[in-house]
């Protein structure tokens, strides 16, 4: 289990797959989407199946759009702005 901690709001607690492979840890989980309705193309209050990991400073998400069979990579700066955009 991964806790992540949130300013002004309870600790979202997530239970997931952890991959580890030769360079890294990854996580998939489903999350709902908190953040601006419509930036990168993620609706407002939606939950999404995504892959979290760590690489060059950046923590990634990897946003899987099932019915389009696409998926969007988005890198956020700290854990703080990863917990603003997803709950």
């Amino acid at each position: 289990m991964i806790v992540i901690a949130r300013e002004r709001a309870p600790p979202l607690y997530l239970v997931c797959e952890v991959k580890k492979t030769n360079t890294m840890r990854e996580v998939t989980m489903q999350l709902k989407f908190i953040g601006v309705n419509g930036s990168m193309g993620l609706e407002h209050g939606k939950s999404y199946i995504v892959k979290v990991f760590s690489k060059d400073g950046y923590i990634w998400v990897e946003i899987w759009f099932i019915k389009e069979k696409t998926k969007k990579l988005v890198p956020y700066e700290s854990p703080q702005s990863f917990a603003r955009n997803w709950g």
